[in-house]
Formats: C-alpha cells, structure tokens, sequence
C-alpha cells in the first residue's frame, strides 16, 4: 500500500472534546474542553456514573465546593471537570462502565492537599 494514498479522517470531525488532543503531534498537553450539553464522549461515553462526597475531616465533617477531576486509568486522560455542590456531592454521569477512573480533588485554597480515588468502576445510571 502506498503511503501517499492513505487516508486518515481527523479526529476533530467526531465530535470529542478531547479531539484537538488527540491532533497534535508528540505529547498531548492535560487540556479538557467541557461541553454542557454536548454529544457523548466517543471515547468514553456510556450509560454510567461516578458519584461522591468532597469533605474536610472533622467532628463532624465539613463539605467542600473544590474542583473535581475525572481521568481514565488506561489513557490518563482528562475525562470530565466539575465543582462539587455546596454540600460537597459531585457527580460524572455518562460514562463508560467498562473503563475503570481515578477522581481527583484539589483545594484552590492551598490549605489541603489533594484527594485522589483511584481504580473506580461507574455504576449503571438510574
């Protein structure tokens, strides 16, 4: 087969938010385009869901708005972005149950170090 009549489509024409990542040459920078709304992820998308509980250890414990992030294990890439809600829950909904993810949590504050959850299967949406 000759090289100059391969035909590759570009990955941008498949609708993934990651897909200006995918495009570029040599390594991939950490950038995730969030669209509310959007189509499911081709790569990831599916019918499951991540849900959880941002909290600062206490007596009792104090629910945090931080910024949570979701990545897939096998690609280490950046899935989703969200806040948590004033009671601290968050939640990745349409997901593929197949893949396992790690969550992580920052403090845009600095006063606490990440929180990471790692080897995490979706639960079937309801």
């Amino acid at each position: 087969m000759d090289e100059e009549n391969v035909f590759v489509a570009p990955l941008h024409r498949f609708h993934s938010p990651n897909s200006d990542q995918w495009n570029q040459l040599s390594s991939h920078p950490r950038e995730y385009q969030d669209m509310a709304g959007a189509r499911r992820n081709i790569h990831f998308g599916g019918n499951g869901q991540i849900t959880g509980t941002v909290k600062e250890k206490g007596q009792p414990d104090q629910p945090l708005v931080r910024q949570v992030l979701l990545y897939s294990e096998n690609t280490h890439t950046l899935v989703a972005s969200t806040w948590s809600e004033a009671d601290g829950t968050y939640r990745f909904e349409r997901i593929d149950t197949q893949q396992r993810y790690t969550v992580i949590s920052t403090d845009y504050r600095e006063m606490f170090r990440a929180v990471i959850a790692d080897n995490l299967m979706p639960a079937p949406m309801p």
